[in-house]
């Protein structure tokens, strides 16, 4: 009852920090007005108590009141059921902690890897149209922090577009991106076969296309691919004039899919793509910020950081580490608190047995060995399950959110299982040593 009036001050804390963790959530703790929370909430104390006394109750009423009053039965030790209890304990923070270094290798790896396109370094601002778009990029243009400005109506991560496209006998839903000129380096896609769109080229407008690499492997095209006719929408002829790099379109959560981009003048512009080192970022966006008023001093300036659908991901990453760090190290402790029970439960039975030896010469590695090799085997089948059990879990919630992502490996749970051990250590550490070199007269008399 402590405990649960302790847990919802502590509630009163974690709610708000938990809102904060993630933008548009926003729990609120209104116990007036939910009385069915309190009748669960005494339903799981009366549970929770009867559960945990139910095991201690049957066990020591199955003693027999002589052997009690004349000592002849002894209380303490260690039982399959509390060993069973710890192991289980051991395993499920070990879970916890796998899962939180799983997620910060995986942050690191996804903060690495390769969408196809710039993840950083880029500002996209939409414009109205030739006159709107040639105004402004003439004034950008002056900025010498700007590497690269060029125009689209559409983008690789967030504005694209699917039609049918067919080669042959197959037929694939393809995703779209109508570019201009400069957005290949503005974006820093990479062009591996063919050539780029030629500035102001009527032909490419009308019928030249490029693709990328998964877009080549789904239509199944081998050999030199340029010059491939396609059929947009059934109709449309299409030619291939060059090939780029596989473009994530939808960042790392789906799998790459089928993409073409095809050439449009300036006429057609919906965007200003401009990029920049990003040091630099923050400035160039207050320095387009400025120019934009000076452009259209009647709307709002627009632009914003091409992140490469990297924030959602990150916040996720974030997000889990603290939250299944705090899960692991509460965990841990509960569990280095049972360990430390059954330790003292383990020595008090075997005290005797440790007093007799140490009279014969045992050293205190010895005695260590005999106190602490149940324990061993108990951390032993721990770690084993828990690694188990955190790869699998870990597998499945990260396979759940994203496509590409770093799977659990040895040197996770290598980690793991070494600060399962080092806490078991330092829990077990003072008791033990403690034991090891106690006066062994002492222990004789008193038993």
């Amino acid at each position: 009852a402590m405990a649960l009036v302790r847990s919802l001050l502590l509630a009163e804390i974690l709610v708000p920090t938990y809102n904060n963790l993630w933008p548009g959530i926003k729990l609120t703790l209104s116990y007036t007005q939910n009385i069915s929370f309190f009748i669960f909430l005494a339903i799981m104390l009366i549970c929770t108590a009867l559960i945990a006394g139910i095991y201690p109750a049957f066990y020591v009423t199955s003693f027999k009141p002589v052997n009690i009053l004349k000592g002849k039965t002894t209380f303490g030790g260690t039982s399959w059921f509390t060993r069973m209890l710890l192991t289980l304990q051991f395993a499920i923070s070990l879970l916890c902690v796998i899962s939180s270094v799983a997620y910060i290798r995986n942050a690191e790896y996804q903060s690495d890897y390769d969408l196809g396109y710039s993840k950083d370094g880029v500002i996209i601002a939409n414009v109205n149209g030739k006159n709107e778009f040639d105004a402004y990029r003439n004034i950008l243009a002056t900025n010498k922090d700007i590497k690269v400005i060029a125009g689209s109506a559409n983008h690789v991560s967030d504005n694209y577009y699917k039609e049918p496209v067919k080669h042959g006998q197959i037929e694939h839903q393809v995703e779209i991106v109508d570019i201009g000129d400069e957005y290949l380096q503005a974006m820093n896609v990479h062009l591996l076969e063919g050539r780029a769109f030629i500035k102001d080229s009527e032909t490419d407008k009308r019928e030249s296309v490029i693709v990328s690499e998964e877009f080549v492997n789904q239509f199944r095209l081998t050999g030199n691919v340029i010059g491939t006719r396609l059929l947009l929408k059934g109709s449309l002829q299409l030619y291939i004039v060059g090939v780029v790099n596989d473009i994530l379109t939808d960042g790392l959560w789906k799998s790459a899919a089928p993409v073409m981009l095809r050439y449009v003048g300036p006429d057609q512009y919906k965007q200003i793509v401009v990029s920049a080192s990003p040091e630099n970022l923050q400035s160039v966006n207050e320095y387009m910020k400025n120019t934009w008023k000076k452009i259209s001093p009647n709307t709002l300036y627009n632009g914003r950081y091409i992140d490469g659908n990297m924030y959602a991901t990150q916040l996720i990453n974030t997000n889990a580490v603290r939250i299944l760090s705090f899960l692991g190290i509460i965990a841990l402790l509960m569990s280095a608190t049972g360990l430390f029970a059954l330790l003292s439960l383990n020595v008090l039975k075997k005290m005797k047995e440790i007093g007799v030896r140490k009279v014969l010469g045992a050293s205190g590695a010895n005695i260590a060995r005999v106190i602490n090799t149940e324990f061993i085997i108990i951390l032993t089948i721990s770690s084993v399950l828990g690694s188990i059990m955190g790869y699998v879990m870990t597998d499945k919630m990260m396979g759940a959110i994203w496509e590409y992502y770093l799977p659990t490996n040895v040197v996770t749970l290598s980690i793991c299982v070494t600060v399962l051990f080092v806490v078991a250590i330092v829990t077990v550490a003072y008791k033990t040593i403690n034991t090891a070199f106690m006066n062994p007269v002492n222990t004789l008399r008193e038993q």
